[in-house]
């Protein structure tokens, strides 16, 4: 357990180095004060470092889990986000956050200053404190699936693995159970715990994030493929050629004009148009693999960037593997009588980028677009073998393929 929660917080902190984003450090400071407290609750600091007084780490101990369930509550307002304007959520939520502040410092002032009390009585009212921290996280979980946040019903499921987590690592640290099942359980708990949030986090920070970029007018990606496009597509080729230029290699630019796409669209309507470039793009990426670029120029054109090119050889290749993934007929639109048959009828424009032109990536996008155009009106391959030359063919028919 201790071991997962290392590398979640190693994960956080690589979050911070790519991202510095405020949403990392809090993530960070989330995994760190929570599973630090996990650990210390297993007695694994005591066993390696051969601690035997047992107030040595008390006031650590009483005061870390009544501290993360405060920052635990406050993390899970934010995530509810606009739900959170509930008066009754804000005041359980802020409320009992400022109760478990205020428990954790007095948690710490009384191991101090009593040392009359047995760490076994203080560790026993931690345990309570943090229990109500547990039901005050549920209630909030539970009234934000009430409120209809949907994902608020997986963030119940991970207050169910909390609970498991609290009364598990304190039935450990009041030795109350020996049982290897029952660890096995709260290790597990802990773990999904963790898991749990840290996904529900990312998703409900990228639909912020999708929702600021739409709220800016930045349409950065294809509503209906995710590919990048405009702007945010021109700088993934440009960084393309940059790499392959610093290897001394060329680059190539791929484009896929696709002359039938609309076809069904007046009889089967938009919603197949959708499907059929949603496919194409699976297809696309099938067939070019993760390490290219893959972009949308328009809803006709399809773009892929291919760095540290080799030879012409592997260019060929790549372009072999595209005619023969998305040259078969597929079945859009609703199963049975309402299903239509769709065979693509492409054009592709290959660019060869010598590695000392590099800084034109425009420029090689924009032919191999016009080069796609007229290989789609003559159903055939169009290449220009460098970026400065004429541009010779070789014909190779799509539907032929097909």
């Amino acid at each position: 357990m201790s071991g997962a929660l290392l590398l979640l917080a190693m994960a956080a902190a690589a979050d911070i180095w790519r991202s510095g984003s405020l949403a990392a450090w809090r993530g960070l400071g989330f995994i760190a004060l929570t599973g630090s407290t996990c650990v210390l609750m297993t007695g694994l600091p005591e066993y390696l470092f051969d601690i035997t007084d047992d107030r040595l780490l008390l006031p650590a101990k009483v005061a870390l889990g009544p501290l993360s369930g405060a920052l635990a509550l406050m993390y899970l307002g934010i995530w509810l986000g606009r739900a959170f304007e509930d008066s009754v959520l804000r005041v359980s939520v802020i409320g009992g956050a400022f109760a478990l502040l205020a428990s954790a410092v007095a948690m710490i002032l009384w191991s101090l200053l009593d040392t009359r009390t047995e760490a076994r009585q203080l560790i026993a009212v931690s345990a309570v404190v943090n229990l109500v921290s547990v039901v005050l996280a549920l209630m909030a979980a539970v009234r934000g699936v009430m409120l209809g946040d949907n994902l608020a019903r997986w963030m119940v499921l991970a207050c169910l693995c909390l609970a498991v987590m609290v009364l598990g690592l304190y039935a450990h640290a009041l030795e109350i159970s020996s049982s290897f099942w029952l660890w096995v359980v709260t290790a597990l708990g802990t773990v999904a715990y963790f898991l749990i949030v840290i996904v529900l986090t990312l998703q409900r920070n990228q639909a912020q994030k999708r929702l600021q970029r739409i709220a800016r007018g930045n349409h950065f990606t294809d509503d209906v493929t995710g590919l990048p496009k405009g702007s945010l597509l021109l700088s993934k080729v440009d960084d393309a050629m940059w790499r392959s230029a610093r290897r001394g290699r060329d680059s190539a630019v791929i484009a896929i004009w696709f002359h039938n796409i609309y076809d069904l669209s007046h009889t089967a309507g938009l919603e197949v148009e959708h499907e059929i470039r949603v496919r194409l793009t699976a297809l696309l990426r099938q067939a070019v693999g993760f390490r290219n670029v893959v972009g949308h120029l328009q809803a006709r054109c399809f773009l892929v960037a291919v760095s540290a090119v080799d030879n012409r050889d592997q260019v060929d290749r790549l372009v072999a593997r595209i005619l023969s993934k998305m040259s078969y007929p597929m079945r859009v639109g609703y199963l049975g009588t309402m299903a239509h048959d769709f065979v693509p009828e492409f054009g592709i424009g290959v660019v060869h980028v010598p590695c000392a032109d590099h800084g034109e990536p425009l420029q090689a996008i924009d032919k191999a677009q016009r080069l796609a155009q007229q290989a789609s009106k003559r159903s055939e391959i169009v290449v220009q073998q460098e970026l400065v030359s004429q541009v010779t063919s070789v014909a190779s028919s799509a539907a032929a393929s097909a």
